[in-house]
């Protein structure tokens, strides 16, 4: 659709998380994919800095605040949970911090405490900002997964209250089906339920990909002749059957096929984290070049209900087959 039929935003900043924008962008990733820095297992999920950022020169982006149809918090909860990780010096596998002598222990929520301090900095905000007092819908990006990574109960507990008196507040994220602590429960359904499902971000390689192939096809280029099937994974996790099946599928193909066992996770316990981060980088780009390869790509859910793969495969042009799994879930999150 052109501009016009898009409606007028308008971004409330908050210094705090333009200060963490700032950190990420220039000290840490620079002009790079994000992935190619930062734990692949973040990296995939690290959209709400290039979204807020791109909203920042948006054309439909309104300065003054009486003309905006929405309002839009430009607060980046999950880059922030992020940021302060790799300042822990934060593990390939994202679960655990080391300190400078090497030694390593399992993330707790009480690690974030900066983090947790600008939550509460966008609270506070809040509380004195007329437009949140006003019946006109609010959104906030946080794309981390589970939702609860990157959101805390008081902040949660604060988007709720405002969403069942004002409303709507609207949360744009990965996954509305992510695990949540029971304790958080009647605070994140309503709004999970409401939920903008947001993009992973895909592989470095398949980005780039992307973008070239679609200035070729606008160029009248053909795409290169593929063929055969694809799936890279760990097809023994508990998902609901949906690894497994994938794996039971590709016995019974008669069409060549690229299947491999891979678990990102299963490196050896004293491999040094250049090494584990080298190791998973090696990883994601061995799958992106097999799917720039592959005619189909399985895509079946990953640990919650999407993954990465679907995006992947999109972006490197293979046809994606999904895999859903129906029943043995909660009925809330079905």
């Amino acid at each position: 659709p052109s501009n016009a039929s898009l409606p007028r935003f308008y971004l409330h900043d908050l210094p705090s998380f333009a200060r963490v924008r700032r950190t990420l962008r220039q000290a840490i990733i620079g002009a790079r994919h994000a992935e190619e820095v930062v734990p692949q297992i973040l990296a995939q999920h690290l959209c709400d800095l290039p979204l807020v950022e791109a909203l920042m020169s948006h054309s439909a982006r309104t300065l003054d605040p009486e003309a905006a149809e929405w309002h839009i918090l430009a607060a980046t909860p999950y880059a922030s949970w992020v940021l302060e990780l790799l300042q822990q010096n934060v593990t390939a596998d994202g679960l655990r911090t080391c300190a400078t002598d090497g030694h390593c222990r399992l993330l707790v929520a009480t690690d974030v405490r900066e983090h947790t301090a600008r939550l509460a900095d966008m609270v506070e905000h809040l509380e004195t900002n007329k437009w949140w007092r006003k019946q006109v819908p609010f959104a906030l990006i946080t794309s981390g997964v589970p939702l609860h990574a990157s959101l805390d109960g008081p902040t949660l507990r604060h988007l709720h209250r405002r969403n069942r008196r004002l409303g709507p507040v609207v949360l744009a994220g990965l996954d509305r089906s992510t695990i949540y602590p029971p304790r958080l429960g009647p605070y994140i359904l309503p709004l999970l339920r409401r939920m903008v499902v947001l993009p992973y971000v895909a592989s470095p390689e398949a980005s780039t990909h992307a973008k070239f192939a679609a200035e070729a096809i606008a160029m009248g280029h053909t795409q290169e002749q593929r063929a055969g099937l694809l799936f890279h994974g760990d097809t023994g996790r508990a998902d609901g059957g949906a690894r497994g099946a994938v794996r039971d599928i590709s016995a019974r193909l008669t069409a060549p096929v690229n299947f491999r066992g891979l678990r990102l996770m299963s490196l050896r316990a004293n491999a040094s984290q250049e090494a584990a981060r080298a190791a998973h980088r090696a990883v994601s780009q061995q799958t992106t070049q097999a799917m720039l390869r592959s005619s189909m790509c399985f895509v079946p859910r990953g640990d919650t209900e999407t993954s990465r793969r679907l995006f992947d495969s999109l972006a490197t042009g293979c046809v994606p087959v999904v895999l859903k799994v129906v029943g043995g879930k909660p009925r809330e999150i079905m």
